[in-house]
């Protein structure tokens, strides 16, 4: 168990090392990808895992669909997540980090 611990620590820390040192992201791109990491943290997975918009707008604090939107695409483009939307509010869209 403190091994699975610690490789999800080293995991979380990668993937904020991969986030932070991109010149491109702005502060909404890092609340949208460390919101995305809390869900994926307290989803306690191995590999992917379901969002809601809401949750991570409103873990991330922003308000605008359309900031959503661009942060998550943005992260797709730069090859940090693979985000596959369900179009279904309840079933949530299924996200993993590349």
């Amino acid at each position: 168990m403190e091994a699975r611990k610690n490789s999800k620590v080293k995991k979380v820390i990668a993937l904020l090392e991969k986030v932070l040192n991109r010149p491109e992201f702005n502060p909404s791109h890092i609340a949208v990808f460390t919101a995305i990491l809390k869900e994926f943290l307290i989803q306690d997975v191995k590999d992917g895992f379901r969002i809601t918009r809401g949750r991570i707008m409103r873990l991330a604090q922003i308000r605008s669909i359309a900031t959503y939107h661009h942060c998550i695409k943005g992260l797709v483009k730069a090859n940090l997540i693979l985000y596959q939307p369900s179009f279904h509010p309840k079933l949530g869209t299924m996200v993993k980090f590349l």
